[in-house]
């Protein structure tokens, strides 16, 4: 008998979802201020978004699509409102406080969702989950096409689908870079993947991956404070790929630790305006706008850059919902 997922983590409000989505927003913020420190620990901090990213295709995965452009439609509502609203006024600012900053083609970029205005090179992340929602009705259904077929097999064709994602994705990106996408696909496999096998399949299952992740990582801690001598290229391409299995593999540690935690109001609240948080939350840590010099003392300042955070995402949501709502 299989694992009733859906309940547990794919349908609905989930404690454990909202658990790890928590967690991985404290990732991200704690990365960017030991990225404005010159922290080398920033690299191996950087899996909140990858986390972010297993979650929505983890979410995804139960999901029936009847009309794939209502659906993206559904998204592009969901996310671009907030970005623009954002956008705008974070343009304003540059042209007023540091317009040589700013050119018209990042202006221009960051509009179309494939670039980024220096200072807030985290908005990234806006095109790719868009990108990931635009795959989601193609991914729903390959996955109805093969549902019928053996675990083994089910799990050959999910692997075969990623490389083929990632190969394309070599061969035609500029901007995005597959191994971002595959997050969310690896995400939107398990939970498909969790709701046939059995408890003990399902243990096994993370555990091999788990070890993966640690495996590779290690190999890639000798490569970057050891160095060996091979192509860049191969090694930057390594290093994001053991990236993507070490941000997968404190999902599933966290999916595990976190099984039976009751959801509350802090976890409400990430929920809520999580999305918002990290849209502005670099604005006021690595920007020309910095918190992170306030004072000469940083932990005051690293609590300033969180508390302006906090409040811009709040008030962020709100100006979006009266937006929409015109």
């Amino acid at each position: 008998m299989g694992i009733n997922y859906r309940n547990q983590m794919g349908g609905g409000k989930s404690s454990t979802i909202s658990a790890i989505r928590f967690i991985s927003m404290l990732l991200i913020v704690t990365c960017h201020i030991f990225q404005y420190y010159d922290n080398p620990l920033c690299r191996w901090l950087n899996v909140g978004v990858q986390i972010f990213f297993i979650i929505s295709g983890f979410l995804y995965a139960s999901k029936t699509i009847y009309d794939p452009i209502d659906f993206f439609k559904k998204q592009i509502r969901k996310i671009l409102p907030s970005y623009y609203v954002f956008l705008v006024f974070a343009i304003i600012m540059y042209v007023v406080f540091c317009r040589d900053i700013l050119t018209v083609s990042t202006v221009i970029k960051s509009l179309f969702c494939v670039g980024t205005i220096k200072g807030l090179g985290h908005l990234w992340f806006v095109g790719y989950i868009l990108f990931c929602y635009f795959l989601t009705p193609y991914l729903c259904s390959f996955r109805d096409s093969i549902k019928e077929k053996k675990m083994l097999t089910k799990i050959v064709y999910y692997i075969g689908l990623i490389l083929f994602v990632q190969v394309i994705g070599f061969l035609l990106s500029s901007y995005f870079l597959p191994d971002r996408i595959a997050c969310y696909i690896i995400g939107f496999v398990l939970a498909d993947l969790y709701r046939t096998l059995t408890r003990l399949e399902s243990v096994i299952m993370d555990g091999i991956l788990i070890l993966i992740g640690i495996v590779l990582n290690v190999i890639r801690g000798y490569m970057e404070y050891n160095g060996i001598e091979i192509s860049q290229t191969l090694v930057n391409a390594y290093v994001r790929y053991a990236h993507l299995f070490l941000g997968l593999s404190i999902f599933l540690i966290l999916k595990i630790i976190l099984a039976n935690i009751k959801y509350n109001y802090l976890y409400n609240w990430s929920d809520k305006y999580s999305y918002h948080f990290y849209i502005v939350h670099l604005l006021f840590i690595l920007s020309p706008f910095t918190l992170m010099n306030v004072t000469g003392f940083a932990p005051i300042n690293c609590v300033l850059a969180v508390f302006a955070s906090l409040i811009s995402a709040v008030i962020l949501f709100q100006v979006t919902s009266i937006v929409a709502k015109k």
